[in-house]
């Protein structure tokens, strides 16, 4: 737990100052405030909040987002121009923007369409289940085919998810008697 003086933690003091402040300016403000920190712990933090909003960012390249706001409280031109349907036309679109107060070229909502359908495509092969890549050996007719050898993957922690939801809906019985046999098969493959 990050040390506490006068009740106030370091690393929150940080992050509550704007990201336009200069770190010069946020340890001045600290010391104002009876805190002591340093210019690095400045560019720390906001290098792990920009961390943290990069990750924020693919999360929602995947799944739904929600609409970005401008300074002024506006929706961003993408996001204005993702809220009417696919099946409106360039023109009306670029009409309704310009009498909303966008400014941006006809060509932009293709820009935008293109992408977001990118992005949908990529969410769907992402959540689509992973195709066999190895020859897989069975010894009976109730046996789980295994595959002989393991079918580099960069989804990993997305089929242990998907391994985990399986097992939760099995319930504990039927996914221990599933569990024992798998297991089974691939110590009698791996000769151990």
């Amino acid at each position: 737990m990050p040390k506490k003086k006068n009740g106030l933690n370091k690393s929150d003091f940080i992050r509550s100052q704007p990201l336009d402040l200069s770190a010069a300016d946020v340890v001045a403000k600290a010391k104002e405030a009876g805190l002591t920190i340093t210019a690095t712990l400045v560019y720390k933090v906001r290098g792990r909040l920009n961390s943290k909003t990069s990750k924020a960012k693919k999360a929602a390249a995947t799944g739904p987002s929600t609409p970005a706001k401008t300074a002024d409280g506006k929706l961003s031109a993408s996001d204005f121009i993702r809220s009417f349907p696919t099946t409106m036309t360039v023109k009306e679109v670029a009409e309704k923007a310009a009498a909303a107060g966008y400014t941006f070229k006809p060509n932009y909502v293709y820009d935008v369409r293109n992408a977001e359908k990118k992005r949908k495509a990529k969410a769907a092969r992402s959540t689509s289940a992973p195709k066999p890549t190895a020859h897989a050996k069975t010894s009976g007719a109730n046996e789980v085919a295994v595959p002989t050898r393991a079918a580099p993957s960069a989804n990993q922690s997305d089929l242990g998810a998907q391994f985990r939801r399986i097992m939760v809906e099995l319930g504990l019985a039927q996914a221990e008697v599933h569990y024992n046999e798998v297991r089974r098969q691939l110590k009698a493959i791996s000769g151990s």
